[in-house]
């Protein structure tokens, strides 16, 4: 998958239960951009197999949502 550019921002939600302090939940929101309509579709598809098979997401008891925003931009 080629890309014009790749941002994130990411939340957290932390909350104190029996336990102590610990993240309950992680919002990860990344923006992509890439140049046709095509890549589009494969980049939403890319990003849903990386939330599949990811070591870090399947490794982390919190909640983890990732919402994704691509854009489509021609290159000039």
């Amino acid at each position: 998958l080629q890309f014009q550019s790749l941002e994130a921002t990411a939340e957290a939600v932390m909350e104190c239960d029996e336990r102590g302090y610990r993240f309950t939940h992680v919002h990860i929101r990344p923006k992509i951009t890439v140049s046709t309509p095509a890549a589009k579709q494969y980049a939403l598809q890319v990003v849903r197999e990386v939330e599949r098979i990811c070591l870090i997401v399947n490794s982390i008891t919190s909640k983890i949502t990732i919402e994704p925003r691509i854009y489509v931009c021609a290159e000039n």
